[in-house]
């Protein structure tokens, strides 16, 4: 149900860098395409002892951090964008492509919404003119094997043929006949872009790699070969978990090749607005159970933000999460299992990737004595269910700071930014792996304990920046610019935010590369409130581009079947 409310290689990644669902393909032949105009605890991986653990002073999560297993994995990662296709391929799957109005082919003015929007363009237009022309090298076959690829895919694509390049020096041999890249097409039969609409795909020789719905894997393509695309960041159609592709290679995208930059998203087409329009969804989480936490999160990889409500399922205080999903309205859950600790009593629970694969871990993050905060990162991968090894982070926050994620320098991991409420406002940035302080600034703002902050990208610049958000009714919101290191005067915006029982958060609802401020409150529902312009357009159209709608084909014939409701029913835990 919806109601609204209307407030008023190196070198080519030194380039790139200066310069700025598993899905069936189609197959075919290449088209020619015109390009248009202190010390610190690292944290590292480590399975928790399961059972019930007591909280208390110098621990995270139940967890003194001496106890915990060391391995070898640094954390945390990310969070630059994963499109992985498939999990077959190494990792979860990253963001799919967003729905457009119609299937099929796609005209350039068709608009590409959400993540793949920000990374790749915000039409078909501007995807075409960021075209690159390469060429796969081949012993035999055909002569001219050009291929059309993204700008920003293109480093990937060059170790490829690098790859190739040097098997080839050492007598490997593998005959491409035939190709096929940018081709700007939904997935047959559904609404959602394929790979190639972006370029990021290429298909070779589809009639001795045929694509097969009953997962039957046929390929004259030698493992050399395939394992070239693999290790430049590709994902191979015939690695599919549920269906084979194996003409298909399409990119896992930044997050899965080496060294690549972290790049600004393409600009906005819309202008800004002070957050005046609005839209109300309900969602099938229903009213929040004491003490749970409301976030806002991208668990299902359509790119939309989901409802997601953490809070104790079991009667030691042990940790459950479960989301309303966007896709679906917000009518369908999604759940997950159970930590295996209690969550501290002072504990600030946020989502964000630690584990460098591209989806939602859930951080817990709380004071531990006088030495600082501890950190615990419960992965998305485990379903919640597996943590990595608690860190303690030496702050000297006073009580009642306030705790979020992003990553300010821009290297691809998880920093944490701690906020203390005052006149002026102080923020620290603590760098990860290491949670080194890399910012300490004071913030030209006078803001209460009663004001409310998130992070978001308010400038498109690619570098957090910080939303304070008065108590008001409506709501002042103060901007401090990340780029600027949070020292300039704020940009300070009258709203038409209304008073909300929930925190606000950014996320881009409508898809058109704008942060908007999203509040999931105690009622169970989701409020959007937009920060660009959005004029006359309707609410079914600004949402349709994650809303699969009745258009999708479902098994049953049915868009989709709510069923009976969530995991959890509040006030009844369940038994350890």
């Amino acid at each position: 149900m919806v109601k609204h409310t209307l407030h008023s290689g190196a070198a080519a990644l030194l380039l790139l860098a200066a310069a700025s669902g598993c899905a069936g393909s189609a197959g075919g032949t290449t088209r020619d395409v015109p390009v248009a105009s202190g010390p610190v605890t690292t944290l590292t991986a480590a399975g928790i002892p399961g059972g019930p653990h007591a909280g208390g002073a110098g621990r995270v999560g139940g967890i003194d951090p001496a106890e915990a297993p060391a391995s070898g994995l640094t954390i945390p990662a990310g969070p630059h964008p994963s499109f992985n296709e498939s999990a077959g391929c190494g990792s979860s799957q990253g963001f799919r492509g967003p729905f457009v109005p119609e299937a099929g082919y796609q005209a350039d003015h068709v608009e590409i919404a959400g993540p793949w929007g920000d990374y790749f363009g915000r039409d078909i237009g501007e995807v075409r003119s960021h075209l690159v022309l390469m060429e796969l090298p081949t012993v035999g076959g055909r002569a001219d094997n050009k291929v059309w690829v993204h700008e920003r895919v293109a480093p990937a694509l060059q170790r490829v043929i690098d790859g190739l390049l040097e098997r080839r020096q050492m007598g490997y041999s593998y005959r491409i006949e035939v190709t096929s890249s940018f081709r700007p097409s939904t997935v047959p039969p559904n609404r959602y872009l394929s790979f190639h609409a972006v370029g990021a795909a290429i298909d070779i020789n589809p009639d001795a790699n045929p694509y097969r719905d009953d997962n039957v894997l046929v390929t004259d393509m030698p493992a050399w070969f395939v394992q070239v695309w693999r290790d430049a960041g590709w994902c191979w159609g015939g690695d599919w978990e549920d269906i084979k592709d194996p003409m298909h290679f399409s990119w896992r995208g930044p997050l899965h090749t080496d060294a690549y930059p972290a790049l600004a998203p393409f600009e906005p087409r819309t202008g800004e607005s002070p957050f005046l329009r609005s839209i109300t969804f309900t969602t099938r989480l229903g009213a929040t159970p004491p003490g749970a936490t409301q976030l806002i999160a991208d668990v299902d990889r359509d790119g939309s933000p989901d409802a997601v409500r953490i809070s104790a399922w079991t009667q030691s205080g042990r940790l459950g999460v479960e989301a309303a999903r966007a896709q679906h309205a917000y009518s369908t859950c999604w759940t997950a299992g159970v930590t295996q600790t209690p969550a501290g009593p002072a504990s600030t629970l946020l989502l964000a990737d630690g584990t460098g694969d591209g989806r939602p871990d859930l951080w817990e993050v709380g004071p531990t004595g006088d030495t600082g905060v501890g950190v615990l990162v419960h992965t998305f991968a485990s379903g919640y269910r597996s943590a990595l090894r608690p860190a303690v982070v030496p702050t000297d926050a006073a009580p009642g700071a306030v705790y979020l994620t992003g990553d300010h320098d821009r290297d691809g991991a998880v920093d944490l930014y701690v906020i203390e409420p005052g006149d002026p406002v102080r923020i620290e940035v603590l760098a990860a792996p290491t949670f080194r302080p890399i910012l300490n600034a004071i913030i030209p703002l006078a803001a209460s304990a009663a004001w409310q902050f998130a992070l978001g990208d308010y400038d498109g610049d690619g570098i957090p920046d910080l939303y304070a958000v008065g108590p008001g009714n409506p709501a002042a919101v103060a901007i401090s610019s990340g780029a600027d290191r949070f020292a300039g005067n704020p940009v300070l915006l009258d709203t038409g935010v209304a008073r909300h029982s929930g925190r606000p958060q950014a996320a881009d609802v409508d898809g058109d590369g704008r942060d908007d401020l999203v509040f999931f409150d105690d009622d169970g529902t989701v409020t959007a409130y937009f920060g660009g312009d959005t004029g006359e357009t309707g609410d079914d159209v600004l949402i349709s581009w994650f809303f699969a709608g009745s258009s999708e084909p479902w098994a049953d014939g049915r868009p989709w079947d709510p069923g009976d409701g969530c995991r959890t029913v509040p006030g009844r835990p369940v038994r350890d």
